[in-house]
């Protein structure tokens, strides 16, 4: 898996769990009867946008820490026959395939595929919400001022009539506006009418069309959670009891606002329209709990309700301050390994800039990638490349020339491999030891031997190597640069050198 898949999927396991943790605070606020519809609303709102922000408490400072490999343990020659091989035993090779085991499993991929899933739902989401938004326009566009509104002295924005609604809404953001529907007015008595704008002028003073607009955004980038579609639809009710409150509060009485409300209802000829807007009508259920709200709705005693914001403040900190003690830190890790994914990338396509900019955001010039193409470190890769510009550059900017990869040797080791002398010769200038020892990947000059690389195993030999050091594999199996030689020509150079084939013998 790679580094981007496992914050993906960190991510969305922690915003499901806050959800859930935030959804269960809202039914216990919803359960505070002295709260008051509107507080209720303030509440469930900072639930609501909580729970697109508590992931980022991931991210919040913790306690430094810090997970690395044990370095590989490599031994000497030991002798044959003993009971089981030395801690730097070599693993057996075939050949000289490049394999990662699971490590390599390009988990790149499965990211890019949730990204793009992702991106699709999220798109056609707020294509939705666009759409909503337009409509929204289009119908106050198409509406006319209604004449009666002049006979309400406390009504202080435009009210317009449409055939295009079904029910009272407000529409605009910039410039608020109340529609109603053909006819309503007319139909409608006159306390019953003057409950319904009292309640749209409520969303209009509260700001209701911006909050549903940040809520329908959210909603969209968040849209494979059932858990804040939950929560969202618990606001969506409790801004619409919230504004039934305030008109009951307008006008004294909360049966008036019922019976508006049921009047409002009885009278839509159609279905609603998907628009951006507020309105006096939502589900059945829904339409029921607000009815019985109004109908026993009181005015509630000022101390009580002081106790009930303060009790439900209390519980608001304290899920928030649960929520984010108890998400986990997003693992440093995943940031690092991308970083250096990134840079290793950049070093084995040769580029400079990248490589620059990305150790100077913080990628470990020594990290080791764990993708399934490059995977061993910058200056393993650059190495492997031929690319003596980059490995100067790596050098200059602070790479170890012996910083091993389990699976990839070290650079000096997959340079002699390839047999790239001018790598060699910077690596071993900058101090690389010609006689470093790689579990699973032996010597340099096992591995240039090996391959027939001459040139490559006479500068070894003239730098200092070893001609005769080996490692065990197989349990029970030396590897030296002689038994290891390709040609008749390195095997003759080597010997001349003193090398031998087999291992020391016993003490």
């Amino acid at each position: 898996m790679s580094a981007w898949t496992g914050l993906v999927l960190h991510f969305g396991l922690q915003h499901l769990w806050q959800s859930a943790l935030l959804l269960a605070a809202a039914w216990a606020a919803w359960c505070l009867p002295s709260l008051g519809a509107a507080s209720r609303a303030r509440i469930l709102a900072c639930l609501f946008f909580g729970a697109m922000l508590l992931p980022g408490a991931a991210w919040l400072p913790s306690w430094p820490h810090a997970a690395t490999l044990p370095p590989p343990v490599v031994a000497q020659a030991a002798p044959p026959g003993a009971s089981a091989p030395p801690a730097g035993a070599v693993a057996p090779r075939a050949g000289h395939a490049h394999d990662d085991g699971p490590c390599a499993a390009d988990g790149g991929g499965l990211a890019t595929w949730l990204a793009l899933v992702w991106l699709a739902g999220a798109g056609w989401s707020l294509r939705g919400v666009a759409a909503a938004w337009n409509r929204a326009r289009w119908l106050r566009r198409g509406a006319w001022p209604w004449t009666g509104a002049g006979e309400i002295p406390w009504l202080t924005v435009p009210v317009r009539v449409s055939d295009a609604v079904s029910g009272p809404m407000v529409v605009g953001l910039r410039a608020p506006c109340v529609l109603l529907p053909v006819g309503l007015a007319e139909r409608m008595p006159a306390q019953a009418l003057h409950a319904v704008l009292r309640h749209e002028l409520a969303h209009i003073r509260r700001g209701d069309l911006w909050m549903l607009l940040l809520q329908r955004v959210g909603l969209a980038l968040f849209w494979w959670n059932p858990l804040l579609r939950r929560l969202g639809a618990r606001l969506d009710l409790a801004r619409e009891m919230a504004c039934d409150e305030a008109a009951a509060n307008a006008i004294g009485s909360g049966h008036r606002c019922a019976d508006a409300l049921v009047a409002s209802l009885e009278l839509r000829a159609v279905a609603p329209p998907a628009t951006l807007s507020t309105g006096m009508h939502g589900s059945r259920r829904a339409l029921a709990r607000r009815v019985e709200a109004l109908l026993a709705w009181r005015e509630a005693h000022p101390r009580r309700r002081r106790g009930a914001r303060a009790a439900a403040a209390g519980l608001l900190l304290s899920v928030a301050a649960v929520a984010a003690v108890a998400t986990p830190r997003a693992p440093t890790a995943a940031f690092d390994r991308a970083r250096i994914e990134r840079l290793v990338a950049a070093a084995a396509s040769g580029d400079v800039g990248a490589v620059e900019r990305w150790i100077a955001r913080g990628a470990d010039v020594d990290g080791r990638a764990a993708g399934a193409g490059a995977s061993g470190t910058a200056l393993i890769e650059a190495a492997r490349a031929g690319d003596p510009a980059m490995v100067d550059v790596l050098l200059r900017l602070g790479a170890d020339p012996d910083a091993a990869a389990l699976r990839d040797g070290n650079p000096l080791i997959v340079a002699s491999m390839q047999g790239h002398l001018p790598v060699m010769r910077r690596l071993v200038e900058a101090g690389a030891d010609v006689n470093a020892v790689v579990r699973y990947d032996e010597t340099p000059l096992i591995n240039a031997a090996r391959e027939g690389h001459l040139a490559a195993v006479r500068y070894l030999v003239e730098q200092g190597a070893d001609v005769s050091l080996g490692v065990w594999a197989d349990e029970d199996r030396w590897r030296s640069p002689l038994n290891q030689a390709h040609g008749e020509a390195v095997a003759a150079y080597l010997r001349r050198h003193g090398a031998v084939a087999g291992p020391p013998s016993p003490r």
